[in-house]
Parts: structure tokens; C-alpha cells; sequence
């Protein structure tokens, strides 16, 4: 009996066969790396970003992989494998946290870099760190739909590719969001530039600067519009702008497009929360006083509930918005926003 000598990987005959349409979180974290410095906040930062977005109705279909689960074979094997049970109308957010590098290749007439990830069991050997856009081009060929990958590389930044910056270029800001929705997408955003140190800390304790403003974008932290969802793009430029507001910051969030993106958008629904329960203490001092000779603030910070302990899962005591439904309320045709304020009034009468 004759045999191909090529492998068919199962996966490529069945295809996804996972449930459609699902929300799907995927989190790398490493603290403990041999021979390198500890991290103190990345497996918190991963562990906080899962809890947030499995409140926002994104689930795990994988386990995450935490300080020595993390090898260089896991990771790879992550996005060659485990995650292939995704369906075609899925979407992935894919969140990394810990060490980056960029090394740079100089080839005489020019100078070309190139980023890593760098895995709980990588040596001072490049060949033991994990290529980005080799790793990318294997998160690309993932069946999903839409795929975020979001990279917090602390104590240093990662080097994305030019082509990756361009192709970002043309998004079309005044597409409607159902169009976004339909088409393909292929994001990325990184905690800094590829010459930039990311900070392990900032003002959400117990987390990096840039996770602690992610983590604030993804509860009460943005305006996107409507207040009520939020795109890849969107939360990009967004953490671009505020992590550098924050004093000490030396860091610039980088983001773009990769392999087989076509121009859409993941969403991500946000969950409404009550500005009207966050003090004056839960807010950054903007610098200087109001016209009143008050002080002004910026937004509040997401302050996490209880004592934070790098094992903990971010916790979040967040509330209906009141604003939100209002914004909601006013959506409706006129007759039944009149008929629901004369039932509150006749409510309020007896």
C-alpha cells in the first residue's frame, strides 16, 4: 500500500471546529527567566489582562502559560497547534508579557532590526529567543477572523517590521463598523519602541505601566465614540497617547497590521462602569489648576480591589453607567422615550 510522504496535519482536513463566532483570550506571562533579571509584574499583567477580558465575554480554550510553562516549544506550539480549534468567525486577543529584545543586522548599506520574545527557557543564544515576525506570520495563518496580539516586552522594546507600520497606514477610520467587522484582521501593539525601555511598574499596583493603562482602556478609560465598544486601532492609539502622560514614562506604545490582514477591525464590547463611584484619589494630577484655581485630573486610574498579589486575578468593582444608559435612552424613537418619562413620572407621583 503506497503513502504520501507529506504530513497532513489533522487540523488542515477538519478545519475549525469550534463553535463560531466565539471571543477567545490566549495569555503568555513570564516573571522567572534563568540566568536574566526577574520580572515582577508580568504574569500579574497576563493574569489581569485574562480576568478583564473574560469579563468583557472573551473566554480560554487554552491554558495560560505562566514563568516555566512558558518554553520556547509552548509558545511556538501555541499558535501552531492548540489554537488551531478556532472557528472562521472567532476572535483572538493573544497577550504576551515579559522579556523583549531587538537585535540589529547591519548589512553595510543599511541597518535592519529584527524583534523577539523571549521564552522562560531561552539562553544568551539568539537561536533559543523567538523571531516576532516569524512567530506573527504563524499567528496569521490561525482561522480566526480577527486577531489582536498585544505585547508588553518589559525592559525592552521590540523592533516591528516597516512593512508592518505600512500596512496600517490606509485604515479607513470612516468605514462602518459592520464592513470592519466582516472583513479580516491582523493587529498588533507592542508596550515600546524597539530603542525604548518598557517600565515593569507604574500607577495600577502591581502591574507595568502599560498593562496598568490597558487594563484602564478596557473598563472606564476611553472615549471611542460610543463608550460602549472599542477597535484594535482605536485601543492603540489610545495607549500611544497615554502611557505618555504619565510622569517617568520613557516608553511609546507601537502598533500596526501583519501578515494577511485586510483592513478589519476586532471589537471589543466594554463593560459601562459608574464615573460617579471613583474619588478624587483614584485620579493622576494633570499639572495644573483649573480656571477656578482648582486642581485639574486627568481620568481615573483603575485601582484593583483588595490587596494585589502577582497570583491574584485582577479584581474590578465596576457599576451600571448611569451615563451609558442615558446615551442608550436617547437612541430610541421619541414616542417611546416620552411614553417611559410619563411612566416615570406617574411612578414618582404615587
Amino acid at each position: 500500500m503506497s503513502r504520501p510522504r507529506d504530513i497532513e496535519p489533522a487540523s488542515s482536513v477538519e478545519g475549525a471546529s469550534g463553535s463560531p463566532g466565539r471571543s477567545v483570550i490566549a495569555a503568555i506571562g513570564i516573571d522567572q527567566y534563568p540566568g536574566r533579571p526577574r520580572l515582577a509584574n508580568a504574569v500579574a499583567d497576563a493574569r489581569g489582562a485574562l480576568a478583564q477580558l473574560e469579563r468583557l465575554g472573551f473566554e480560554q480554550i487554552t491554558p495560560p502559560l505562566f514563568d516555566g510553562a512558558a518554553t520556547g516549544e509552548a509558545i511556538w506550539e501555541l499558535v501552531t497547534d492548540d489554537l488551531k480549534a478556532l472557528g472562521p468567525s472567532d476572535r483572538l486577543v493573544l497577550f504576551y508579557a515579559g522579556h523583549g529584545a531587538t537585535r540589529s543586522h547591519d548589512l553595510g548599506n543599511r541597518l535592519v532590526k529584527t524583534g523577539y520574545l523571549i521564552p522562560a527557557d531561552a539562553s544568551e543564544r539568539v537561536a533559543t529567543w523567538i523571531e516576532l515576525e516569524g512567530w506573527l506570520r504563524a499567528v496569521s495563518l490561525l482561522p480566526a477572523r480577527h486577531i489582536l496580539v498585544i505585547v508588553d516586552a518589559c525592559h525592552s522594546g521590540i523592533a516591528l517590521d516597516p512593512i508592518i507600520k505600512w500596512r496600517d497606514a490606509g485604515t479607513q477610520e470612516r468605514t462602518p463598523l459592520s464592513t470592519l467587522q466582516a472583513r479580516r484582521s491582523r493587529r498588533i501593539i507592542t508596550s515600546a519602541l524597539d530603542d525604548q525601555v518598557a517600565l515593569d511598574s507604574g500607577p495600577v499596583p502591581g502591574h507595568s505601566l502599560f498593562t496598568g493603562c490597558l487594563l484602564e482602556a478596557l473598563t472606564h478609560g476611553i472615549d471611542s465614540g460610543d463608550g460602549l465598544t472599542i477597535t484594535g486601532s482605536q485601543l492603540g492609539l489610545h495607549l500611544q497617547h497615554r502611557v505618555g502622560t504619565y510622569p517617568d514614562a520613557r516608553q511609546t506604545p507601537d502598533f500596526g497590521a501583519f501578515d494577511l490582514d485586510d483592513r478589519g477591525e476586532l471589537v471589543i464590547e466594554l463593560e459601562p462602569t459608574r464615573w460617579d463611584d471613583l474619588t478624587l484619589k483614584d485620579m493622576m494630577p494633570r499639572g495644573g489648576p483649573g480656571p477656578a484655581g482648582e486642581p485639574t485630573y486627568t481620568d481615573p486610574v483603575v485601582r484593583p480591589v483588595g490587596d494585589v498579589v502577582p497570583d491574584a486575578s485582577l479584581a474590578l468593582s465596576l457599576q451600571p453607567c448611569q451615563r451609558q444608559r442615558r446615551r442608550r435612552s436617547q437612541s430610541q424613537p421619541r414616542h417611546l422615550r416620552t411614553r417611559g418619562a410619563r411612566a416615570r413620572t406617574r411612578r414618582g407621583a404615587g
